[in-house]
């Protein structure tokens, strides 16, 4: 997974029946300064849904991701487990340039 950020672009590696490492800074809260480390895994859970985890593995937390593909646009649905706020999906929709 490669996202564009304000601060640059951040690279998820994910393995398919296997956790693989990495780090990123991603999902940074303000109190975590430098790249946390993770290990992702994904599978496909439905013809158009490719689900990713990505663990943060030294914190209790882990992220969601289900990717889904719809015609010539993809729904980015995520959510973390655990949170000192309420937690909440978030919604992000891309669309061809």
């Amino acid at each position: 997974m490669n996202i564009k950020t304000t601060a640059g672009e951040e690279t998820i590696s994910c393995g398919y029946d296997v956790w693989q490492p990495g780090q990123t800074t991603l999902f940074n809260d303000f109190w975590v300064v430098g790249p946390t480390p993770v290990v992702a895994s994904g599978a496909w859970t439905a013809e158009e849904n490719f689900t990713m985890v990505v663990r943060l593995y030294e914190t209790p937390f882990f992220h969601t991701l289900v990717y889904h593909f719809v015609g010539d646009e993809m729904l980015i649905e995520t959510w973390v487990n655990a949170s000192l706020e309420a937690t909440k999906t978030l919604l992000l929709t891309a669309h061809p340039a």
